[in-house]
Order: C-alpha cells, then structure tokens, then sequence
C-alpha cells in the first residue's frame, strides 16, 4: 500500500475518534477545509511541517500516520 493511502485512512479514523469536523481540524491547523478533504481522499499529501503538526495534534508519531507496516491504536 502506498504513503497516501496509509495516510488517509489513518487521519481520517484518528479525527474521527476524536468525534473532531473537518472544519474544525482545518481551523488548527490553518488550512482549508479542502485540504482536509483532498488528504483523507487520498489525493494529496501534507508538507512535511503539516505532518509533524497534524501527529503533534493527535499525540502519535510521523510513522503511524504513514507507515502501513506500522499497528496505530486508536484510542
């Protein structure tokens, strides 16, 4: 599975779980609500500095955003 696929399932399930709208992620993280919806696409990545800030927000690390061979409890 590739990078992009990981990652948008993964952001999707981790705002989910913290019952988080899209709007209101994209208001933390200064960005629109399109950016949100085109990463849990899985049509576009995050910057490298919108990834650290997006693992910082749900307290887990770069790798269990992206990394499939990786398990990521989600609590």
């Amino acid at each position: 599975m590739d990078t992009a696929t990981s990652f948008h399932r993964r952001l999707r399930a981790l705002r989910a779980s913290r019952l988080l709208t899209r709007p209101q992620l994209a208001a933390e993280l200064n960005v629109n609500v399109n950016t949100i919806r085109a990463w849990e696409s899985g049509r576009s990545l995050p910057k490298v500095p919108l990834l650290l800030a997006i693992a910082r927000r749900f307290g887990v690390d770069v790798a269990d955003l992206i990394d499939d061979d990786k398990p990521m409890s989600i609590s």
